[in-house]
Order: C-alpha cells, then structure tokens, then sequence
C-alpha cells in the first residue's frame, strides 16, 4: 500500500492498495461492532455511522465491480 498523491480540497488522498487488503478491509467491517457511548462521546456516532455504513458499501461495490469485471 502507498500514498500516490495528497492534494487540497477539504484534504484528499489518493491511494494505491492491493484488492487482496481491500477485501481484508471490507471482510474486518463486516464482523466489526462498534460500541461507544454517545453520551460520552456523540461526535464519534458520525465516525461509526459512516464506517459501519458509507464506507463499507463503497469497498464492498469496488470489490464487487472488480470481481464481476464491470470496473
């Protein structure tokens, strides 16, 4: 895995990262639980929500592109 570029928008990166530790990614979110308390710390529900959710349906519709051969 390496950084390609780092550029100035609210802050970018672009990376370069092998299929196989995409699908490690993916495969740890999808038995990850995130447990927290928002009474604690309620900035970290935004965090969770979009791990949990956004960025887990991103990775799981590249790899699924990928592997279908439609990317």
């Amino acid at each position: 895995m390496k950084v390609i570029n780092v550029a100035p928008k609210d802050i970018y990166l672009t990376l370069e990262i092998s299929l196989k530790d995409l699908t490690h990614i993916r495969d740890a979110l999808s038995c990850a639980e995130f447990r927290f308390s928002s009474t604690e710390n309620p900035e970290l529900k935004e965090a969770t929500d979009f791990a949990s959710n956004n960025f887990y349906s991103f990775l799981n519709g590249i790899i699924e592109e990928i592997e279908n051969g439609t990317s």
